[in-house]
This record gives C-alpha cells, structure tokens and sequence, in this order.
C-alpha cells in the first residue's frame, strides 16, 4: 500500500514506488561575548540536537534563546519541520568577591546580613551576590529557591563552609576558581538535587568534611574530585563523611560512590 508521500513512477515499464529524501532542516548559532556550537548543525525532523556554550575569557554564559524549536532542558532539542535559531545569552565580566547564582522563576533571593545583591536576568531570574570579605561561611545556605551556580570570581575568599548548605533544590554547579579556599565543610551539605560534583581547586582545602552528604542525585564528579583532593601534595586533614551519599540514587552516581574509600563516605 503506498504512502501518503509516495509518488507513483513508472519505469521501464512498470509501476513503482519512490519516496522522497526526507527535509534535512539547519541549526544556525549566534552570541555575544562567547559562542555556540550545536551537534549535529541539520538533521531531519525528530534529530536530537545537543547545545555547547565557550564563553570569552571574563564572561559567564547565562541561557540560549532558541527560535523554531523547544528546549527539552538546559542544552538539547528536537529539530521539528524548519530551521533553528539558536542565540547564546552571555553576560560580561564578574567583579571580584562575586557569585552569580540563578534562582527559580517568580522569587526574590533574600538579601541576608552581609554582602549586595544585583539583578544580571530579570528573564532568567539571574543575580550577583558580592561580599568583599575572605569569610564566606554560610553566605547562601537554606535557600530553596536556588537553582544554580553559574560563575564565581571569588579569589581571596578562604572559607566556604555551609556555603549553600540545605539549598534543596540546587541542581548544577559550574566549576569556578576555589584555588585560595581553605574550608570547604558543609559546602553543599543536604543539597538534595545537585547532579554534579565539579573537580573544584582543593590544593589550599584543609576540611572538606560532609561537604556532599547526601546529595542524593549527583550522576558524576565524586570520585574525580576525591582522587584528586587525597592525592594532592597537602591532602585535607579533615574529609569524615565527605560523599556520604553522594549519588547514592542514581545508577552512574552510586558506581562511584562505590570506588571512594569509607574512610570518605
């Protein structure tokens, strides 16, 4: 039985059958103060299309505007029948003593007793927090409206413990210079939605106990941040219950958990 799309030829004499080639549609990229790749660039109706962000020495990315197609989360798509647009959204150079954090759409992150806040994203709900003290102990903790670290220019601080503790849903993490901190305790203790562990600068970090207990939905990162920080020339002193935890519900997640001595966990 022929096809909607099919097209009756006859050749040689006889009638067959012919289908055209399927529409091959295009993925054209665009930004300011970075670039963007996407893989594939074209593809046919229903191709998977993953979205990568290089951001210019100074700048941070924020999020992709994307036109002829729907993002199913932070970096792919399907093509559906046209081309796409796809524009990286980059903000420029953070001032030192700075974090920029993304908080759930519709809330306003509290002000606390130290440091400023700043709106980068009204769209995004983006924002700078800056404290210029060396003591960052508790800066951001409990907040559930939290979702994710996007940058940070912080040399100088020392302390980040319980920086973020209790931020349940706090899902990414990108990796920012840490190479001046000494305390990393509680860092992101019962941050229940993190799915990454970023191979942060350890080489200064003398306490990283509990740092991701519990963070039950982390899918990678633990083990190469463990190797890294009990291998280092200092090794912290203090890592008890370190990952606790740490991916213990995800299949790639407990597959590390399982390689990290018990003496970490």
């Amino acid at each position: 039985m022929l096809e909607y799309s099919d097209i009756i030829l006859k050749k040689n004499g006889r009638w067959i059958n012919y289908t055209p080639p399927p529409q091959i549609y295009h993925v054209y990229t665009s930004g300011n103060y970075g670039t963007v790749s996407a893989v594939p660039d074209s593809g046919i109706q229903g191709t998977e299309v993953t979205l990568y962000n290089y951001p210019i020495v100074g700048s941070s990315f924020i999020s992709y505007s994307v036109t002829g197609a729907t993002l199913k989360d932070d970096s792919h798509f399907d093509i559906v029948n046209s081309d796409v647009y796809v524009h990286g959204n980059f903000v420029e150079t953070l001032q030192p003593y700075t974090i920029r954090l993304r908080y759930a759409q519709g809330t306003t992150p509290p002000t606390g007793s130290r440091g400023t806040l700043t709106l980068v994203s009204a769209e995004d709900n983006i924002w700078d927090f800056t404290y210029e003290h060396y003591n960052w102990g508790a800066i951001r903790n409990n907040n559930d409206d939290l979702l994710e670290i996007i940058d940070a220019n912080i040399i100088g601080v020392r302390y980040l413990n319980d920086a973020f503790t209790g931020c349940d849903n706090l899902y990414h993490v990108n990796l920012f210079d840490t190479s001046t901190i000494t305390d990393m305790n509680h860092m992101f203790y019962h941050c229940y939605a993190l799915q990454n562990v970023p191979l942060f600068n350890t080489s200064k970090v003398k306490n990283m106990t509990q740092m991701f207990q519990d963070c039950f939905a982390v899918k990678s990162g633990a083990l190469a941040l463990y190797r890294q920080a009990s291998s280092q020339a200092a090794p912290p002193t203090q890592y008890q219950y370190c990952f606790r935890n740490c991916g213990r519900d995800t299949t790639t997640g407990a597959a590390e958990l399982a390689q990290i001595p018990s003496d970490w966990k």
